[in-house]
């Protein structure tokens, strides 16, 4: 990748050291398998408190009346 189209900005944050930080959250086996765990941006800024938005989905999910869930942020 080379950036992002008209946005220098957002390229510069991803691009470091000539390596594409994409904010996946990973780790890897002793196998070298890599398994994707979730996203660095996945919060949610409400007022001054910062929600990881999987840990709300977790908590939604326990409930029984709950088949699926989705948390994202909208504003206002």
């Amino acid at each position: 990748m080379t950036g992002y189209w008209n946005m220098p900005q957002d390229t510069a944050k991803a691009l470091k050291d000539e390596f594409l930080h994409t904010g996946d959250l990973a780790s890897r086996d002793e196998e070298g398998y890599f398994y994707f765990t979730g996203r660095k941006k996945d919060t949610i800024k409400s007022g001054y408190n910062v929600v990881y938005s999987p840990e709300v989905e977790d908590v939604i999910s326990m409930h029984p009346a709950v088949l699926e869930v989705a948390v994202i942020g909208v504003s206002n």
